[in-house]
């Protein structure tokens, strides 16, 4: 680990296990280096595959990371490596189609998602935002990048670094 990514998290504790009141919504599945969570109780810790994330968690990816994590109802969210990514909001019930709701926000570095259960069912309850955006995801395979000076080293079809903003992508 880069020493500035070490300056960035000197609070980090081994993954505890959520509290009995608070499920998670989502699961570690993959990771590549260092993920820590910031959680919305202030605390922060490192989590490894098998981690369970909550609503209000704040991911954050180290340099050369990436991290993969499948939700409950089937969706699927990789991070791209000095990415922060926030848990907003996020109710599945699977008898409850009318309660679902999902909010994620990407304030900053990219990610590639493949929408759930709630993406097919309820594709307005499915939302992604960025520091200069909100995209409602319809069902779909996407990658979003947010670039604020810092995508240098990101290639693209013309050669160079994409410029600053929000960039998204739909494959399917």
């Amino acid at each position: 680990i880069a020493p500035a990514a070490l300056a960035q998290i000197p609070a980090a504790q081994p993954a505890a296990p959520a509290p009995a009141s608070t499920a998670a919504v989502a699961t570690v599945t993959h990771l590549s280096g260092t993920l820590t969570v910031r959680r919305a109780d202030g605390g922060t810790r490192f989590l490894s595959v098998k981690s369970g994330i909550n609503e209000g968690d704040t991911l954050v990816t180290s340099q050369g990371t990436y991290a993969r994590m499948k939700f409950n109802d089937g969706a699927e969210t990789v991070l791209r490596p000095e990415s922060q990514m926030k848990v907003e909001n996020y109710k599945y019930d699977d008898k409850r189609p009318e309660a679902d709701n999902v909010l994620l926000s990407l304030v900053k570095g990219g990610m590639r998602s493949v929408t759930g259960l709630i993406g097919r069912r309820n594709r307005e309850k499915v939302l992604v935002s960025a520091p200069n955006a909100t995209v409602g995801i319809r069902g779909t395979h996407f990658g979003m990048l947010v670039c604020q000076n810092d995508c240098g080293g990101i290639p693209t079809p013309r050669g160079g670094p994409p410029p600053n903003g929000t960039h998204i992508d739909v494959l399917d």
